[in-house]
């Protein structure tokens, strides 16, 4: 582009912003001119680019740069076509004009652009598409016949010389010089020449100076071409770099005001200003439309209205890369599924790897395996960003691809693994190669679980290690658990935890140990949890003996041994072991104690003391004590006299184990400043039949008299569950029947 073009550009801008924010009303009345087609298949283009009414021109336009745009063969003979249609110069011109802008002009294009030179309407417009093919051989020299011609018109020869000017080669230099010097030429044919050469060396400040002209090239007509080349682009380089800053900062500042404009529109015009946004004729606020519905959708969760994403999908195909990259990324985010194929048309037909990428994004979370096929046909492309990007989309199709279609499933897996194997120590594949190892990880196939195995080395990078460890747990083949325990103990917690996760899904009780190793050894503690949750789900496939003793490994960890013992007790309750049961409910009452769980120590207690009905000695001490304990303990008072009546009644040696446990309740509530539960302990002591030994009514007694003094202390009056001391003892003064 000539460095006069890009100094306008900012008027373009400014332009294009006050026509984007213009009210309603304008737009209306301009919405039929420069709305884009409404459709991108090809013929719907052709026959836009072949209307030639003259209020069409922006659409023709539009149409011209998308099918240009595109390398499909069937775009590249529209491309023919049109500029060879005589009978439509309409189409000839906007297809010129979109072949200037092409970033890959078709070379086939050359011939019909040079007959084009005899058109003036088209003159100018083919001169400029011809200079667009600067790496074309020969082009040079048929624009340098048509620039010395002197038999041909000045309308045909300026827009070449102009043409000319764009082309970095000494040749090219040479011809423009020779043109300012020569005494035959008009001044219109050496004026162009001098603007030529400014286009061409960027010293504006030579102008029309014919003098400088000569001195600037007495001081370069000795280099070689390729030294004259390096030259003049380094000193062009420069004033493009500060060009291009000044072209991204204004571009910067029309996205914020174009945004401020939007973001103040009432919630009820904002459809509208956003449609104006989408279809101006400037491609930069095309980008702004698209950029801003992305926003509403990621940003500010907004409902997206129908007409919009309608609009979006129009736009798949525009002319402009950047906007066809946002729009990919857009419809990504909306997540649209009646963009699936505008986006599957595009994406046969794009040039651009950073648009091929987003769609190929934007393509997964439609979920639809007709993007499958596609996908992997871009999986296998030059572009390691385009590729990885077309595995990540089949990752996000895995689940539903094996589930709704094996047999693509199976196609796929053996894609991607040729793929894999393809890119093996290729330089900057390593994230391909890790979003393909992702990909294969959610079809389940049992062909890859030696592609997985292998990748399993150190050579590997965590997240491709990681990725195949996953794929070895989803096919879920319990031969490959072996595969997978070498990576319990990796250096690195993240394969740990994944190995740990692929386990859950293939452990058998044999690597039991190997899980339990992670449950208290793992330094990490996510880890430590994941394993926890493996190592539970095994409990169910354990002999009493493997169970006991885990229960003894665990038993630090309260939580632990108590679903260990669970599992145990199950077992042995299913296997009439009456004897170990016993022991067990013991142990589960004991560490439910350690729980603080009162109740559930309770209920365990007593079914163990149920094993020992007729026994004596220390076991059933322990457990007579244990019982009564935690059935104070849990506040279960009456339960806990009624348990102590009937075990007096049947056997009285128990009267110092029962007495002192009340007691020994009743003052710790004292102790705890509870005192009106102290009191209701109490009470439940003096129904018990036959009554405690009098040394223990005694003490009782004391303890009352504490616990009423300290709610007289606090200014309460005992509950009415609780009988007055006036009213007469808590604990009868009685001793009959008693024993000592």
């Amino acid at each position: 582009m000539a460095f006069g073009s890009r100094l306008g550009l900012g008027a373009v801008l400014v332009l294009a912003v006050v026509t984007a924010v213009a009210p309603p009303r304008a737009y209306a009345q301009d919405a039929s001119r420069s709305a884009a087609p409404q459709a991108d298949d090809l013929s719907t283009l052709i026959t836009t680019l072949n209307n030639q009414d003259p209020d069409n021109e922006k659409q023709r336009d539009e149409a011209a740069r998308r099918i240009a745009s595109r390398a499909t063969p069937e775009a590249r003979q529209a491309v023919i076509n049109s500029l060879r249609d005589l009978g439509n110069p309409a189409a000839q011109l906007s297809m010129a004009k979109a072949l200037a802008e092409a970033t890959h002009p078709d070379p086939q294009a050359v011939d019909p652009l040079f007959a084009m030179m005899d058109s003036q309407p088209l003159a100018d417009a083919a001169a400029k598409a011809l200079a667009n093919y600067k790496d074309q051989p020969g082009v040079l020299t048929r624009l340098i016949n048509i620039a010395q011609a002197r038999n041909r018109y000045e309308w045909a020869r300026i827009p070449v010389i102009r043409a000319i000017g764009t082309l970095v080669e000494k040749r090219a230099a040479e011809f423009l010089i020779d043109t300012t010097r020569s005494r035959d030429e008009n001044q219109a044919i050496i004026n162009a020449a001098a603007d030529a050469l400014v286009t061409m060396t960027g010293l504006t400040e030579n102008g029309r100076d014919l003098q400088r002209w000569e001195r600037w090239w007495q001081a370069n007509s000795g280099k070689n071409d390729n030294d004259f080349r390096n030259d003049i682009l380094s000193s062009r380089v420069a004033a493009f770099d500060q060009l291009k800053a000044r072209y991204l900062a204004l571009s910067s500042e029309v996205y914020a005001l174009l945004k401020d404009a939007y973001v103040a529109a009432p919630d009820a015009q904002k459809k509208e200003m956003v449609l104006r946004y989408l279809r101006n004729t400037k491609p930069e606020v095309r980008e702004v439309g698209a950029r801003l519905v992305f926003e509403d959708k990621i940003i500010d969760a907004r409902v997206i209205p129908p007409e919009v994403q309608e609009e979006l999908r129009k736009m798949v195909g525009d002319s402009a890369t950047n906007v066809r990259l946002q729009v990919a990324k857009t419809l990504g985010a909306l997540n649209d599924p009646a963009a699936l194929q505008p986006l599957l048309s595009q994406l046969a037909q794009e040039t651009d790897p950073d648009v091929r990428a987003a769609i190929a994004t934007a393509l997964g979370p439609i979920r639809d395996l007709k993007a499958v096929p596609p996908l992997l046909n871009v999986v296998n492309d030059d572009s390691f960003a385009v590729a990885r990007a077309a595995a990540d989309a089949l990752k996000e199709l895995g689940p539903k691809l094996r589930d709704d279609n094996p047999n693509l499933a199976s196609q796929t897996a053996a894609r991607l693994n040729d793929v894999l194997q393809k890119t093996e120590g290729k330089t900057g594949a390593q994230e391909l190669r890790e979003s393909l190892v992702e990909a294969m990880a959610t079809l389940r196939q049992h062909d890859l679980i030696r592609t997985f195995q292998g990748l399993l080395n150190l050579n590997e990078s965590v997240r491709v290690r990681r990725a195949a460890l996953k794929g070895l747990g989803e096919i879920g083949d319990p031969k490959t658990a072996d595969m997978i325990v070498p990576s319990l103990t990796d250096q690195q917690s993240a394969i740990r935890l994944e190995a740990v996760l692929a386990m859950g899904k293939v452990a058998s009780v044999e690597n039991a140990d190997a899980i339990a190793n992670r449950v208290d050894q793992d330094p990490d503690e996510s880890v430590r949890g994941e394993a926890w949750k493996v190592f539970q789900s095994l409990l169910p496939q354990m002999e009493p003996p493997k169970l006991q003793g885990y229960a003894d490994r665990f038993s630090k960890d309260p939580n632990q041994r108590l679903l260990i013992l669970t599992q145990l007790a199950d077992k042995q309750l299913s296997q009439h072991n009456v004897d170990g049961l016993a022991s067990t409910r013991e142990n589960l009452g004991q560490v439910s104690a350690d729980l603080k769980d009162w109740k559930a120590a309770a209920i365990y207690y007593q079914q163990a003391l149920g094993a020992h009905e007729n026994d004596t000695g220390i076991v059933k001490e322990r457990l007579v004590h244990n019982t009564t304990e935690a059935l104070l303990k849990s506040k279960q008072y009456p339960e806990a006299a009624k348990f102590a009546s009937d075990l007096l009644k049947k056997n009285n040696e128990f009267q110092d184990i029962v007495g002192s446990s009340f007691r020994d309740e009743a003052e710790r509530l004292n102790k705890d400043n509870d005192p009106q539960s102290a009191l209701d302990v109490i009470k439940q002591a003096g129904t018990i039949d036959p009554p405690l030994a009098p040394k223990f009514q005694q003490q009782l007694r004391e303890v009352e008299d504490a616990a009423r003094k300290q709610l007289a202390d606090k200014g309460k009056s005992p509950s009415s569950d609780s009988t007055p001391r006036s009213a007469g003892s808590v604990v009868p003064n009685t001793t009959a029947g008693a024993a000592e």
